[in-house]
């Protein structure tokens, strides 16, 4: 009895002295855990901005997990090629603040596997974020070609494949979408205060709270200022808060577009050739014009004029060095959950 008792008890401690010897960890288990969206990213080296931002937010180790996970990962051109670049020039990852990061790298992650290559073709198609937003997928003909785009950028790959997920390769560093509503945008963007200001004047604030969607051209603080030539007395906070509304309200709704979502893509696709103008009806039920210049060294994109046709046409700002932090971003195909908003350098003319 003695000895069968000794044999049971060195044989408990032989079962759990070889437990502790062979650990049985996730990734020894799972074979294709080198193969996860994380570790794609980080081998292919058109990724490598993109991996050097997920590591500095702690979402490489997210999109290591077992997921299933979408990711919508920008390829290293499309970091340098928007305005985005000047946070590259001068303001290295590291020295950005973790919250405008976060929302960066957290708006990439699709909670789920999306598979890009079956969507159905039509127009900004909403996909739920990792954080609780959306992102807006269009897929459509052109030519003998398929084009997907995700708010407006087009895709360079589809359906990477990864053990845990998809990965799609942006032509573009997306803006995060961060609001529910185009006012919550405008009235938390700096350097749109001025046009905040009108939008309150003339109550078409509550009207972008709600409703839409809506395509919003938001003329910043120096469009209003220049805006003197016009006569209309809105070069001021003080004058746009005494103007005459009856003169301010076509002129505000003049700059807002309803029943669509149009990132500037959208425009461009229906430009047949350079020189071409697309006609889309604004609030104030007049034409808004959106066109292409053709200039001596190349083509200057992404122009609006007002109503009149007259003035001089806005565009999208160029990032400046010496600006905050949030208007370093890329000031076009801004999203909220009700619409777009573009910034303009001019106030349209109705």
């Amino acid at each position: 009895m003695r000895i069968l008792l000794l044999l049971i008890i060195l044989g408990s401690f032989g079962a759990v002295s070889c437990t502790k010897s062979h650990p049985a960890s996730a990734a020894i288990q799972d074979s294709l855990y080198g193969e996860r969206a994380s570790f794609v990213i980080q081998d292919n080296f058109n990724f490598s901005m993109y991996s050097t931002g997920i590591t500095t937010t702690g979402y490489a180790d997210t999109l290591a997990g077992a997921g299933p996970f979408t990711v919508l990962a920008p390829v290293n051109t499309g970091w340098a090629g928007t305005q985005w670049s000047i946070y590259f020039i001068g303001y290295p990852l590291g020295t950005w603040s973790s919250t405008f990061l976060n929302d960066i790298f957290n708006y990439s992650i699709l909670r789920g596997r999306y598979s890009f290559d079956s969507l159905p073709l039509g127009d900004n198609q909403p996909i739920p974020t990792y954080g609780g937003f959306h992102v807006w997928v269009s897929k459509y003909v052109s030519g003998t070609d398929t084009v997907v785009t995700v708010n407006g950028a087009p895709l360079t790959g589809v359906d990477i494949p990864t053990s845990n997920g998809l990965i799609q390769a942006v032509s573009l560093l997306l803006n995060p979408e961060e609001t529910h509503s185009i006012t919550d945008w405008v009235k938390n963007f700096p350097d749109l205060t001025m046009f905040a200001v009108a939008l309150t004047r003339v109550g078409a604030d509550s009207l972008l709270t709600k409703g839409g969607p809506w395509t919003v051209l938001a003329p910043n603080n120096t469009a209003f200022v220049q805006a003197a030539w016009m006569g209309l007395g809105i070069s001021t906070v003080d004058s746009l808060l005494t103007a005459d509304t009856a003169v301010l309200g076509p002129l505000v709704r003049g700059h807002i577009i309803p029943g669509s979502r149009r990132f500037l893509n959208d425009f461009d696709r229906w430009l047949a050739a350079p020189g071409d103008t697309v006609m889309v009806t604004a609030l104030n039920g007049e034409q808004v014009r959106y066109f292409q210049e053709q200039a001596g060294w190349g083509i200057l994109p992404d122009h609006f004029l007002g109503g009149s046709g007259q003035g001089t046409p806005g565009g999208i700002p160029s990032a400046n060095s010496n600006q905050v932090e949030d208007k370093y971003r890329y000031q076009a195909d801004i999203p909220s959950e009700n619409g777009v908003l573009h910034v303009i350098d001019q106030v349209l003319q109705p």
